[in-house]
């Protein structure tokens, strides 16, 4: 049987049944596709699927029943309106391997669309391109869709070849998409494969031209060929104007065709481009909320909050409510331009607290991203996990997260593209009914599996509760980078101090990859020559510098950081490491995990060594595995020198000590003879985890 990867649900009962007798159960499939389809239509969902699922039985997958097919895709069809993403996409699965060909020719074309859509709404563009090409002969929408999942898939080239054959498509529209696709293209990545975007801008003008003369120009697919080459010509920079005209148009023909959504969308966007009217922004906003959007609420929010002449006051309660609303919209993880503008929001927003000294609300912000990281490498990583008795709870809890997961990465499609945007709100409430489905299951998990259930929740953390797990002689050194500001938090169990330098957080990103850059090409070399470079001692006067006296009274520090930097090696005359203990971590919110269950140490001590440019693994080894130890390597090692370096850890750890006071006292004990080699490493974790 066919098991579709990535949606770990429990396979429905018949699904699995042989039956020994062939003729024991008589077929009657067009009897009992025509009483689903009744109760389809009366919206009896869930009576529909279980007349499916009582009655749709047969000999083996491979040779399925009369009728089946169509059962099995009309199935698919109610799971999918329901919201039941990762139960509809194993049934098309198991349709397309065991009987789709049964289906009449366009019934089987809609299956394969449906199929290819369910699988890049769980963010696999490949396989779903592969579903497209398999149709043969491809519409304008499916050409569109075709080269958004290989940009998605990072095959740019494939989707300028689907672009460049769509110029030759015979409506307006489609080659207006066409010359649009190709600008975003050479605006995103550039390249050799392209010309300059002033060349695709200027076809992309006059494509608009010729479907603004057409007579089809007011359908619904002219009208979001005009959205979309409008915001590509946003994208390219210098066509403001050409935008705006594009968005006017667009709006006065959705208005003719009755486009309640797409007047309302249009209506906002071309406000945003050149008027900035406020009362442009109330309406469409209020229409959005009465209407249930929220995402094109959100993204009109943080749209409003760039307009010039705000109030300080009112651009911060703006970004705010705009970055709150997408965090709780967007998929953890979730990429282009829609995700690109969250970002940006959110950099605008920490930038703008850390200017006003709001550095409590900066903080929170900030956990609240890295509780957005922690949720994605928990999903992609499978990272949650019950004992053998609950696996099947487990697989339900999942199921449903990843069902919510891909109805928000539709609602993102829909919002971009233009096209379904007048079903966000139904979206919506299938996210609202799949949250309630999951919070039901996690309360209960009771207190057994509280610590896998704050996974697929994880709450920010606060200064004041990492105060409460530190000891005297403890620290935390906390590093936000927001827009011109570089803000630096030191913690102990009774202070916390907050230092903000004029470091961008481009340049602190920049000098960041210097330091870890040097140590990785700088071979054994790399350290010792380390001491005088540049972007060290600027990084050592922003981040270490403001806390010098502190740190001397120290025993053991542990950064906080989402950007790789070896905090260890900074200092102004000397490096930290010769001094005192250093662990890392990327959040306050994986700190207080690890101390908590970081002492909940298996039978026999695991060290993993992982590499800095691997940040992602080593989180992910901590949370699924709080008892292991994890240790950052700075610079390139080999397999026998990781061995030998395990060997040393553990005969240090058998005296009782953390991880981190062995590293020290290596690097001390063997100073003058590789000591400093072992600088180059850092414990991934709390202070004395794991003991």
């Amino acid at each position: 049987m066919k098991v579709v990867a990535g949606c770990a649900v429990v396979l429905l009962p018949f699904l699995l049944v042989a039956c020994a007798e062939s003729g024991s159960v008589d077929d009657g499939s067009g009897e009992i596709y025509d009483r689903v389809s009744a109760l389809a239509e009366q919206q009896e969902d869930e009576a529909a699927l279980e007349l499916i699922e009582r009655t749709v039985l047969f000999d083996s997958l491979e040779s399925p029943r009369a009728g089946t097919a169509s059962l099995l895709e009309l199935k698919s069809r109610l799971e999918e309106r329901s919201g039941r993403y990762c139960r509809a996409l194993e049934t098309h699965a198991l349709l397309d391997s065991c009987c789709s060909d049964q289906l009449p020719g366009p019934v089987r074309a809609g299956h394969a669309r449906s199929y290819a859509r369910l699988l890049a709404d769980f963010g696999r563009h490949r396989q779903a391109a592969d579903v497209l090409l398999g149709l043969g002969t491809l519409s304008h929408a499916d050409q569109l869709y075709l080269a958004r999942c290989y940009e998605r898939s990072g095959l740019v080239a494939e989707a300028a070849e689907v672009y460049r054959q769509l110029l030759q498509a015979r409506h307006p529209a489609a080659k207006l998409d066409a010359a649009s696709g190709l600008l975003h293209l050479s605006c995103a990545y550039g390249g050799d494969t392209f010309s300059r975007p002033a060349v695709y801008a200027v076809r992309t003008i006059e494509r608009a031209r010729k479907l603004l003369d057409s007579p089809g120009v007011a359908s619904p697919s002219a009208v979001m060929a005009l959205r979309r080459a409008a915001r590509s010509l946003l994208e390219a920079g210098e066509y403001s104007a050409d935008a705006s005209y594009l968005l006017f148009k667009a709006l006065s023909h959705a208005r003719r065709s009755g486009m309640e959504a797409a007047v309302a969308l249009l209506d906002g966007e071309s406000n945003a481009v050149l008027k900035g009217d406020p009362e442009v922004y109330d309406r469409t906003m209020s229409w959005f909320q009465e209407h249930g959007m929220t995402l094109p609420w959100a993204m009109m929010t943080v749209r409003q909050s760039e307009e010039p002449g705000l109030e300080r006051t009112e651009r911060l309660e703006l970004l705010r409510k705009g970055v709150r609303a997408l965090s709780d919209e967007l998929p953890a993880g979730a990429s282009g331009p829609t995700a690109d503008a969250f970002g940006t929001a959110v950099g605008r927003l920490g930038a703008l607290l850390a200017e006003s000294g709001m550095y409590s609300e900066l903080f929170r912000l900030d956990e609240e991203m890295r509780c957005r990281e922690i949720v994605d490498l928990v999903h992609r990583k499978e990272a949650f996990s019950l004992s053998g008795q609950d696996i099947a709870l487990q697989k339900r809890i999942a199921g449903i997260s990843r069902d919510i997961s891909a109805l928000q990465r539709r609602a993102v499609r829909y919002y971009e593209t233009g096209d379904g945007i007048e079903r966000l709100d139904e979206l919506g409430e299938l996210v609202s009914r799949k949250r309630g489905e999951l919070n039901a299951a996690l309360t209960g998990l009771g207190s057994r599996y509280a610590f896998e259930a704050e996974k697929l929740q994880p709450v920010p953390v606060t200064a004041a509760t990492i105060q409460r797990v530190l000891r005297p002689g403890q620290a935390v050194l906390k590093i936000v980078p927001a827009g011109p500001w570089l803000t630096v938090y030191y913690i102990t169990h009774d202070t916390v101090r907050v230092t903000k330098s004029g470091m961008t957080a481009e340049d602190f990103l920049a000098l960041a990859r210097l330091v870890t850059g040097h140590l990785q090409t700088g071979g054994e070399l790399g350290i010792q020559t380390l001491a005088r470079h540049r972007a060290r001692l600027e990084l050592s006067e922003a981040v270490a510098g403001p806390f010098r006296a502190e740190l001397g009274d120290l025993e053991t520090l542990t950064v906080l950081s989402s950007v790789p930097l070896p905090v260890q090696l900074l200092g102004e005359n000397r490096y930290l490491a010769r001094d005192l203990a250093v662990t890392y971590l990327a959040s306050a919110r994986e700190l207080l995990w690890d101390a908590r269950h970081g002492r909940e140490q298996a039978e026999e001590r695991r060290i993993s060594f992982v590499g800095a440019d691997s940040l992602a693994l080593a989180r992910t080894l901590k949370i699924s595995w709080p008892g292991d130890d994890i240790v950052v390597t700075w610079r390139p090692y080999e397999e026998q020198e990781l061995d030998d370096l395990r060997v040393l850890l553990l005969m240090g750890l058998q005296n009782g000590r953390g991880l981190e006071q062995v590293v020290k006292e290596q690097a001390e004990y063997r100073r003058g003879s590789g000591g400093a080699e072992w600088m180059t490493l850092s414990v991934f974790g709390a202070p004395g985890a794991g003991r």
